[in-house]
């Protein structure tokens, strides 16, 4: 458990292509939030995920991401209310392990519910044409 972190497998899905679902990940090792993560799979190339993001109080905060990596996952871009923030990021790993953790950008928010849209806008080679993604949490951090 990360402090201030928003565990992904509990956030609500708001509209998706392919398939969602809660992954056990203690058997990996590694400190997954809550020993899980949301699994993202039977994706393919422009396939989106969009989840809800609820901002407690109105402000800017630098969006903060943990992601997992793994030999069939694929390379994903990261909007806020329509707009992406942050650059591409590479899930491609020979083994299973977390990314730690990326730092997409400031962002003005208001309080309530915001769309987080997670594409899927590639592949490393390696993956033989997979797109899996694996999503741990998203941090909301007050910008400085």
């Amino acid at each position: 458990f990360v402090e201030g972190a928003t565990e992904f497998e509990f956030m609500r899905v708001i509209e998706k292509a392919g398939n969602t679902r809660r992954q056990d990940m203690s058997h990996y090792g590694e400190k997954w939030g809550y020993g899980q993560q949301l699994l993202w799979s039977d994706t393919k190339m422009g396939d989106k995920l969009t989840i809800a993001l609820t901002v407690k109080d109105a402000g800017r905060y630098d969006v903060v991401l943990q992601v997992a990596r793994a030999n069939d996952y694929g390379i994903i871009q990261v909007s806020l209310d329509g707009e992406k923030i942050g650059e591409p990021i590479d899930c491609y790993n020979t083994e299973v392990k977390l990314n730690g953790e990326v730092k997409l950008g400031a962002k003005e928010l208001t309080a309530g519910e915001h769309k987080l849209t997670v594409e899927l806008v590639g592949t490393n080679e390696k993956t033989k044409g997979r797109y899996l993604a694996g999503l741990d949490y998203i941090r909301l951090v007050p910008a400085k």
